[in-house]
């Protein structure tokens, strides 16, 4: 969806790995530009990583290595909800439900192999050097265990504070906010996504715990990357749609992410900033009486 439209670039690793990097839509920054017409214009961005699975590789198993997909902030999977007779389904039948659980099973059995190999090794390191610290971990490490064990990922345990920083390093996969792309047929892409995840049976998938979805029709999507803004906004209104399914997709990402919006203005530059909720902020000085708001230093703020 991003590697016509935007910036693009491929990486090897088990897999041939594209990341596109978005620029976020926002219509507010577009009227600060227009009322500050700064010399720079600073969007925000999102950066996606697709993975091109090599023959022969199954699933989440193959993502273990990959540090694109490690590293990320959260995963996103399309799931197909189009029918196509042209274009059979390697699965057999339609089915976005049973699709999703198969990739969520790969990840917690991904995850499953990397907490049984911590365990081993906590388990000989006590034997060398007893510390409450690395009791803890392995506690923290057993409950995990016990979770992907009954088929439950790790996205759903309420873990906080030292505890959840303790499994920071691992990265583990079914851990990561995920969000569940329906691709749909054009036909049904208007009735929106609360109606698509009813008809795919994906609603008691989408209970769970920092877990979304969004509609979005690749069809359309590639059909829009080769058209001017223009033409697309002109095309889309003629399909009943106000944006794009990779907007969508991005607006969906910073929704599940908790990201908020922070806007900077002034002559030099408008920029759009996202820290998460929760982080904190502050400006590095006050504003100024003409209304314009300094850029915050690094590392600052409430919002």
């Amino acid at each position: 969806m991003t590697s016509v439209r935007e910036a693009s670039r491929s990486a090897h690793g088990k897999g041939e790995a594209t990341v596109g990097i978005s620029k976020v839509p926002d219509a507010r920054l577009d009227r600060l530009t227009a009322m500050y017409n700064p010399r720079k214009r600073v969007p925000a961005t999102v950066e996606f990583t697709d993975l091109a699975m090599p023959a022969g590789t199954g699933g989440a198993a193959a993502l273990v290595d990959v540090a694109a997909y490690k590293n990320a902030d959260a995963l996103v999977h399309l799931v197909r909800a189009f029918q196509d007779p042209s274009v059979p389904h390697p699965g057999g039948a339609v089915d976005p439900a049973r699709d999703a659980q198969a990739m969520e099973d790969e990840l917690i059995l991904a995850d499953l192999g990397v907490v049984e190999r911590r365990l081993e090794r906590l388990e000989k390191d006590l034997k060398k050097n007893r510390s409450a610290e690395l009791e803890r971990e392995r506690d923290v490490i057993l409950l995990c265990k016990s979770a992907l064990e009954k088929g439950r990922p790790l996205r759903a345990l309420d873990l906080k504070g030292d505890d959840l920083k303790r499994l920071r390093g691992f990265q583990f996969l079914s851990a990561k906010p995920l969000l569940i792309v329906v691709n749909l047929d054009e036909s049904h892409l208007a009735q929106g996504i609360d109606r698509a995840v009813e008809v795919t049976g994906l609603t008691s998938f989408l209970r769970r715990a920092s877990t979304a979805a969004v509609a979005a029709c690749a069809k359309i999507e590639l059909e829009i990357a080769q058209l001017e803004a223009a033409d697309a906004a002109a095309f889309l209104s003629d399909l009943g749609l106000t944006e794009s399914g990779l907007d969508r997709v991005i607006r969906a990402t910073y929704d599940l992410l908790g990201y908020m919006t922070f806007f900077t203005v002034g002559e030099d530059e408008c920029a759009r900033l996202h820290p998460r909720r929760g982080r904190q902020l502050r400006c590095a000085r006050r504003p100024r009486l003409d209304g314009r708001v300094p850029r915050p230093r690094r590392g600052a703020a409430r919002g």
